[in-house]
This record gives structure tokens, sequence and C-alpha cells, in this order.
């Protein structure tokens, strides 16, 4: 689909915006952004952006088969998963006495794969 806006104003110093469009016709994916100017005496020029629009929240991830915890890997502990590819994860380890640690913003490669 496509969404137009006209008339957006260009100020003195050359500045503009268009505000608050509903943009919620637009289907996922790329989205590509045209701007075409028009000065006083009809002269155009033009220009062209692309931008993602992604309103789908993930899936939620996967944690692969989880280790007993010992004395040999609690010090260098791995968890690994999948995930939408090239997001983002935080995972919380909580013990029963309510101890925790996070570990915030961990990459989700191309293929979906993250490890910690």
């Amino acid at each position: 689909g496509d969404v137009t806006v006209n008339n957006v104003t260009v100020d003195g110093s050359g500045d503009w915006s268009a505000n608050n469009e509903d943009l919620s016709s637009l289907d996922d994916g790329n989205v590509t952004i045209d701007v075409i100017v028009t000065d006083a005496a009809g002269n155009t020029n033009n220009t062209s952006t692309t931008t993602i629009k992604d309103t789908v929240a993930p899936a939620a991830p996967i944690i692969d088969t989880v280790p007993a915890i010992n004395i040999e890997n609690e010090n260098a502990f791995n968890v690994t998963g999948t995930a939408e590819p090239n997001s983002s994860i935080d995972i919380t380890f909580t013990d029963v006495n309510g101890g925790s640690v996070t570990v915030n913003n961990i990459t989700v490669d191309g293929s979906g794969d993250w490890i910690v």
C-alpha cells in the first residue's frame, strides 16, 4: 500500500517534518520513504530512503537442553538456544533463595542462534 502526505511546509532553515502519520495500512517489511521537494519556481528534486516496519512480536525464544550446574561449570556456565534472527535477549538465572544473575542484550545471530 501507499501513504501519501502532501503540502509539508519547509521552514526558513530548510527543515521539515511529517508528524503523526498513520502507517498502519502498510505491510511489515521494507518501507521506502520518497520525498519530493518543489521550490517557489516549480523546480523539483527528490530523494528516498528505506526503513523497516516490524510490528509483530517475536516468537518466544527456545532454550536448548541445559546441563546441571556443578563445581566444574559454575564459573563458566553456558546456555544456548534460538530466537528471532538479529534480535537480542535477556536471561535471568534465579536460585531457590531469590538470588539472581541477569545477562542483558545477548545478540542473536543471523541464523537465530544465541549463547551465554
